[in-house]
């Protein structure tokens, strides 16, 4: 096959084999021969990637807010203690 693709002489020869070589591809593709080419590969893994950077980001955001959150409990209870240690300091 190599040899009579060498051989081609003219224009009409050459769209025969470009139609054949296409028409070769194109069976293989159907028929799930060929893997994902580099570029599929690599859209595939950039978007994963950015899945799992948007992901680390809204859970670096749930624990900035959980934190901010435990925070003001935290707060909360120790005005509640210095109310409760002044009603106590003023009763005695």
């Amino acid at each position: 096959m190599l040899e009579e693709i060498d051989n081609i002489g003219s224009k009409g020869d050459a769209e025969e084999w470009s139609s054949k070589l296409n028409n070769i591809f194109q069976m293989a593709s159907d028929q799930e021969l060929t893997g994902p080419s580099l570029g599929d590969r690599f859209k595939s893994q950039f978007e994963n990637t950015l899945t799992s950077l948007s992901t680390y980001s809204l859970s670096l955001q749930d624990f900035i807010n959980y934190g901010k959150e435990a925070i003001n409990v935290v707060r909360e209870y120790d005005d509640a203690l210095t109310q409760m240690r002044m009603v106590s300091t003023s009763s005695l």
